[in-house]
């Protein structure tokens, strides 16, 4: 039973549902219900598909096939952050209401900025 624990607050905090509630309602807020519902199914469905394949094969994708260690992915995933900030600083009001003009289709919403975050 403490196994089962264990794993459900592992991957509780991994996928963090609680963090993403702000940032589904901000990126759905142009759909509607349906709409909505449907961004919301293929995120999960997006989502649990990333986390059973990596389960399963991400030793093998980073170790063999890319041939990169975890450090590799912790600078990377720093230089990202870094630079998508410095992209938010830099980007003045009138691109960002550019940008809200865009409609994606729930399938988009739910495949990267909910399912597949950087």
């Amino acid at each position: 039973m403490l196994v089962y624990l264990k794993a459900f607050i592992a991957l509780f905090v991994v996928m963090d549902p609680i963090g993403n509630i702000p940032m589904f309602l901000t990126v759905t807020r142009s759909l509607e219900g349906p709409q909505r519902r449907r961004a919301f199914s293929v995120s999960v469905f997006v989502a649990f598909i990333i986390l059973v394949a990596f389960a399963f094969l991400g030793r093998f994708i980073l170790d063999e096939l890319f041939q990169i260690n975890i450090a590799d992915v912790r600078i990377a995933g720093g230089i990202l952050l870094v630079i998508i900030s410095v992209q938010h600083i830099l980007k003045s009001d009138k691109s960002i209401a550019a940008g809200d003009k865009e409609r994606q289709s729930p399938e988009e919403i739910g495949c990267v900025p909910l399912a597949c975050p950087l």
